[in-house]
């Protein structure tokens, strides 16, 4: 006998990507950070270096005048229409590229050693709590903790996500995954250490009015300054903080959090809760799920990615499809050996 369970696909369709990759031959020594810092303001495109070669998907017109006002010289290429076969790493990566730009703008944040790994940091309150009531699921959850009051432990959502190509076809993977963050202060921060800055203060200004970076870097330096960038009604200290590349960064005080790990998570006598969130049994993985996609995809079953200007360069089908997975309780029987 066997029983037959519902589950779902987290694998979904790409049903439109960039067709055609422009090229330019870099013939001076540059490297691919120097590239990346020439185009970083470069609007409408997006591209990827490749042993002298700059793919772009855009007009490449607009990387054309970046290189010439830098003294670069270049050559332009035929260009070439996108052969999975022989493109896929370099569209992959593209597409990659564009995915960070989207999910950024929704709100999430990645990590600087694993770009593929993102979780909710910044989504508005009445989104939050929109896809809550609809879902019974919140973006971002506090827990109280039993050892430690005071402490603020907060749950952020995320995934991990990966493209992959199976035959002619291109699928979006998405695999959930939590991130469990403490909220800290300039006095606890300590050189070498990797905060990330998150607010979980209710605001009428949080989302896309709150000029707030989406930011996770190990630090060298954090002091408090009397920079006041004024964007946040809130703010009752400003922090400046140095990363280990030198990059500069004003944010209010009270968005500083570090990311917890299970000892520390033991200490607080919340190992047991963080596992129910992080360990999701069946039905939560899907409200989870539903709730993610609703929000990436604004309610609608496609998912929408500018590439290179194109509003609709990356489209994903992420309508949940169920499959039928037979279950067989017994088949461990047919190995024992009499």
């Amino acid at each position: 006998m066997s029983e037959r369970n519902l589950r779902y696909l987290t694998r979904f369709s790409i049903i439109e990507y960039p067709k055609v990759l422009h090229r330019l031959r870099v013939s001076d020594p540059v490297t691919y950070i120097q590239i990346c810092n020439i185009l970083k303001n470069c609007r409408n495109i997006t591209f990827h270096y490749h042993e002298k070669i700059i793919y772009i998907v855009g007009d490449p017109e607009v990387v054309m005048e970046k290189l010439k006002a830098n003294g670069i010289s270049f050559s332009r290429e035929e260009s070439v229409e996108v052969d999975l076969e022989k493109h896929f790493e370099i569209l992959r990566i593209i597409l990659y590229k564009a995915i960070r730009s989207f999910i950024k703008h929704k709100g999430f944040v990645w990590r600087p050693d694993k770009q593929t790994s993102a979780f909710v940091s910044h989504i508005a309150d009445d989104e939050q709590n929109s896809v809550g009531q609809m879902y019974g699921v919140y973006m971002v959850r506090r827990l109280t903790p039993a050892t430690s009051f005071g402490t603020e432990f907060y749950i952020h959502e995320g995934f991990d996500y990966t493209i992959e190509k199976v035959g002619e076809s291109l699928f979006l993977t998405l695999r959930l995954k939590v991130t469990p963050l403490v909220k800290t202060n300039l006095g606890q921060v300590r050189p070498m250490m990797k905060l990330i800055t998150a607010c979980h203060r209710e605001c009428e200004l949080k989302g896309l009015l709150c000029p707030l970076p989406l930011w996770k870097s190990t630090i060298t330096s954090a002091e408090v300054t009397s920079t006041n960038p004024g964007w946040c009604p809130y703010a009752q200290a400003w922090a400046k903080l140095i990363d280990i590349k030198g990059k500069e960064l004003i944010t209010p005080a009270h968005t500083l959090n570090i990311e917890s790990n299970p000892h520390h998570i033991r200490a607080l006598g919340l190992y047991r809760e963080f596992r129910k969130f992080s360990l999701k049994n069946d039905p939560f993985k899907i409200k989870t799920l539903k709730a993610l996609l609703s929000y990436l995809a604004s309610g609608r079953e496609e998912l929408w990615i500018r590439v290179g200007g194109n509003i609709g360069g990356l489209k994903v089908d992420v309508a949940l499809k169920e499959v039928k997975v037979e279950v067989f309780p017994d088949a461990w029987q047919a190995y024992i050996v009499a």
